[in-house]
């Protein structure tokens, strides 16, 4: 899932689902027997309310916004996943629980640019009459951002060329030809917005009204409808470089940058409170996605790692992420995230010793979460070489893998250094 066409990852699931940032099956199951799901607002701390949007089609279930109140006008962290589902719990919660009133709130805080955590963002501003606020590298480098557009200005383009670079990447890093089929480009629901898309661009002087809806199925309409609201977005009101402080009187917020799930997460710190927002950086049970993208360079995994150890040096009591749970045990998370990525890492060193081995040939020698190789199917599989390449990236940054690049081979490959 990358840069340029992660439209399959940033349309039809969420930033912590993937291999190794996984919901593992036995994870899922754990996550629904550990929280309580249900669209009521619950005050997590003494003037900090954390709502509950839902994720429909997606087992994690919701995204966790927070208000945090005070004096001052209130500040919202995160959004929520724009669907109809979406739209109508956060209206629910901010207006008709909470009592939020249009002009109310100044500030609206984005973690990172995953569409479940901004998709909401240009209702929310609407409901409360807020300003956007993300990390300015976020939104310049957002691929659902960049997606969005492409598919806007020219649908068709954005599928045969996003799907001719989509495979030619893969192939750099050896997906077999027979897992290459079909198209890839934005998966089922990037392929739906495309067609709604050219549905639209066709009928300039309006799109026809769904009364085909019986021939298209209740699935295509609902997808349509989705298209029509995930079109609808906003560049931030605000663009932040991770120095700010936000205030209510009671809570002083303070931007901390933590890149490595996105180049630039913000998790939003209060030292007085003792609490810490820690979006889908430190999450209670699963682990976040981090990945090499198609365009992206540097060692994200690395980025990864240093910031959640920074975030682990914080003084708090509380945790207050975007999935699943608030914890108290910052301390002992950061030391399982760390033990986790250790393991990783020595499976991946391990899988690249002996000959040069392409990424995917390394990654089936991985043990993973979700089962054996030959259990994955084919999508599991490209996000298992996306996870596998940060790993080899990161080792080879530590210099115990190299990249190897033979003359009139397009294949990478990389091997252990003895």
């Amino acid at each position: 899932m990358e840069r340029s066409e992660t439209i399959c990852a940033e349309l039809g699931s969420t930033s912590a689902d993937i291999i190794g940032g996984n919901i593992a099956r036995d994870a899922q199951r754990r996550i629904r027997g550990t929280c309580v799901m249900s669209e009521s607002v619950n005050e997590v701390a003494p003037g900090i309310f954390q709502m509950r949007i839902p994720m429909p089609e997606n087992p994690l279930g919701y995204t966790l916004p927070y208000l945090v109140t005070g004096p001052d006008k209130p500040i919202l962290i995160d959004t929520g996943l724009r669907s109809e589902e979406g739209i109508e719990a956060l209206e629910d919660q901010l207006r008709g629980q909470l009592g939020i009133k249009p002009g109310q709130i100044d500030f609206i805080l984005i973690t990172h640019n995953h569409p479940d955590h901004y998709g909401l963002a240009i209702d929310a501003k609407k409901l409360t009459g807020g300003r956007t606020a993300m990390h300015r590298i976020d939104w310049e480098q957002s691929p659902f951002r960049e997606a969005m557009e492409a598919i806007k200005r020219d649908p068709k383009a954005a599928r045969t060329g996003g799907e001719d670079r989509m495979k030619a990447w893969y192939r750099r890093h050896g997906v077999p030809e027979e897992e290459l089929q079909g198209q890839l480009f934005g998966g089922r629901r990037g392929r739906r917005a495309i067609q709604e898309e050219e549905r639209r661009q066709e009928h300039p002087e309006g799109i026809p009204s769904h009364g085909d809806s019986a021939e298209r199925g209740a699935g295509e309409e609902r997808e349509a409808r989705q298209w029509a609201l995930f079109r609808e977005f906003e560049p931030p009101d605000l663009l932040l470089d991770g120095s700010e402080v936000y205030k209510t009187g009671k809570h002083n917020l303070r931007a901390f940058w933590t890149p490595g799930h996105t180049p630039g997460h913000l998790c939003w710190v209060d030292e007085e409170a003792r609490l810490v927002f820690t979006g889908d950086h430190i999450l209670p049970i699963i682990t976040s996605n981090v990945s090499v993208r198609m365009t992206s360079d540097g060692d994200p995994l690395g980025d990864y790692l240093d910031s959640v150890a920074k975030v682990g040096e914080l003084d708090v009591d509380l945790v207050l992420p975007a999935h699943e749970h608030h914890f108290t045990d910052l301390k002992g998370r950061v030391a399982e995230l760390h033990k986790h990525h250790d393991a990783r890492l020595d499976a991946v060193l391990k899988a690249a010793d002996g000959p040069p081995r392409t990424a995917y040939e390394v990654a089936a020698g991985v043990p993973w979460d979700v089962g054996g190789w030959d259990e994955m199917d084919e999508f599991l599989r490209r996000a298992a070489v996306g996870e596998t390449l940060s790993h080899l990236e990161h080792l080879s940054r530590k210099g115990t893998t190299r990249r190897i690049r033979d003359e009139g081979s397009p294949l990478v490959r990389w091997q252990a250094v003895q």
